[in-house]
């Protein structure tokens, strides 16, 4: 397994197993992140660097996550390496499981507050 891969699957289970270290803000940001990505290892692993970056408590969680990840797989490679077109799927799931309102608030278009409701009279 490459390191963008083993930081993409480190990343996602930093998501499933500590989703309290992400905030709101984080969540709803991460998630336009990760929708955005073409699914290719090496750009969904440097936005994650990118991302982490500034979030230090995060970041520090992340570490000891990808070298748990780099010692397992080299002691048993005959693990099935995910298909290319799965990392942003991987990561997308975990969200869905971790932060499930983050993805409604993505889908929903907010009416702009200065607007009127469509009922409404003059």
């Amino acid at each position: 397994m490459s390191p963008d891969e083993q930081n993409i699957q480190a990343f996602a289970k930093l998501i499933e197993s500590q989703p309290l270290l992400f905030s709101n803000e984080d969540q709803v940001d991460l998630w336009r992140v990760v929708s955005s990505l073409e699914n290719n290892a090496e750009t969904i692993s440097d936005a994650i660097a990118i991302w982490s970056k500034s979030r230090s408590k995060i970041r520090q969680a992340l570490l000891p996550l990808i070298g748990n990840i780099s010692q397992t797989r080299s002691a048993a490679e005959d693990f099935k390496k995910p298909d290319p077109k799965d990392y942003n799927k991987i990561l997308l799931n975990a969200m869905r499981v971790s932060f499930p309102n983050v993805e409604s608030q993505q889908q929903t278009p907010q009416q702009p507050s200065n607007q009127k409701p469509s009922n409404s009279q003059p």
